[in-house]
């Protein structure tokens, strides 16, 4: 599965959630977020860790981050890893120590869910250039992939609705790509 197609299955799984809010009340969403990443991660094959999710949609705790995608062999071993994410609710500093923990992982993509506070463009706009100075300056792989997804707070008939960016490093000397979904 290319990052193209990961990036697009986690947008619509979040986009149909959207659309479901009034239905989910208001419920512990970072466990909301981990299941949301581990349903779908099942769905498609794949061995899902992350910790307060159901069995269901869950192959074991958190491993390394909040919430992965993994391809295990028959003996047990990591042959690679399709997605990472992390999920923060604070202020924009623990979203960037957060989003550090991304550069390291060698996956094809790296999601990284965050309160992005009332549906602010100023403070969006700061938060994705924060988040792609780090994919710059990181000594990364050309065609990285980060999925940042801003939980914008709004007081709609929905509730709440999420906003989407990619950023995609393209290699020592050139910024890094910031594309909104």
């Amino acid at each position: 599965m290319s990052s193209n197609d990961i990036v697009n299955r986690i947008v619509a799984e979040f986009r149909k959630v959207e659309r479901e809010a009034p239905a989910l009340g208001r419920p512990d969403w970072t466990i909301e977020v981990k299941t949301i990443l581990c349903k779908l991660g099942r769905e498609l094959g794949y061995t899902t860790w992350a910790t307060g999710v159901l069995a269901d949609y869950c192959d074991g705790k958190e491993f390394l981050y909040d919430a992965s995608w993994l391809v295990i062999d028959n003996c047990e071993r990591t042959i690679s890893c399709l997605m990472v994410a992390e999920c923060e609710w604070d202020n924009l500093g623990e979203v960037e120590y957060d989003f550090q923990k991304l550069l390291l992982a060698r996956s094809k993509v790296r999601v990284m869910v965050y309160d992005a506070g009332p549906a602010n463009e100023e403070y969006q706009e700061e938060i994705c250039d924060r988040l792609r100075e780090h994919v710059g300056t990181f000594n990364g792989t050309e065609g990285d992939t980060y999925l940042l997804i801003g939980w914008l707070h709004e007081n709609t008939e929905k509730g709440f609705r999420f906003q989407f960016h990619r950023i995609t490093d393209e290699g020592p000397g050139n910024p890094p790509k910031l594309k909104r979904l």
